[in-house]
């Protein structure tokens, strides 16, 4: 199930919160290719996801931690790419002391392989989603405890294993 809004964390015709909800594409409804930038909160991890169009007309995306920290980044290319570019899992405290574990990956798709699948895996659980691509880059966000992500077209595929995040309080 994709989200409807993961920008805010709410929707606001319902005021229905997303941080407990099955998470999927994370780029902006209505956001469209050649916007010359942007930038979201994805509600589950407080990680951002920066995009920007370069001078050359490459879109670039940036993902920064919680404390602002570039984490990955990815820029287009008129190459054939289907990668997993970076892929990061980890867990955050909800306001009730309940931990809430997420999974975010960043990677290239070629427009010309057909569909693109982006599926999280553990052990025998796995998540699949469709992501949208935009200038050839993906990104994809969902909750639950996660170890790989792995990007597959008809034509290609890349796998990667997800890197732990731990979250430190903010100094006092």
């Amino acid at each position: 199930m994709a989200l409807t809004d993961p920008w805010s964390g709410e929707d606001h015709d319902t005021d229905y919160d997303y941080d407990d909800t099955p998470s999927g594409n994370i780029w902006r409804p209505g956001a469209a290719p050649r916007q010359p930038s942007g930038s979201a909160r994805l509600p589950v991890s407080d990680w951002q996801i920066r995009w920007r169009l370069q001078p050359d007309g490459r879109t670039v995306l940036e993902v920064t931690d919680q404390a602002g920290n570039l984490t990955g980044l990815v820029a287009s290319t008129r190459l054939p790419i289907t990668s997993v570019d970076g892929a990061w899992r980890g867990t955050r405290r909800r306001a009730d002391g309940s931990r809430q574990r997420w999974a975010l990956a960043i990677g290239h798709a070629s427009t010309t392989d057909g569909p693109l699948t982006v599926t999280f895996t553990r052990r025998a659980r796995r998540t699949t989603i469709h992501p949208a691509t935009v200038d050839g880059l993906w990104a994809a966000a969902v909750t639950g405890h996660y170890t790989a992500a792995r990007c597959h077209t008809p034509a290609a595929a890349s796998a990667r294993q997800l890197m732990p995040v731990t979250t430190r309080p903010p100094p006092r």
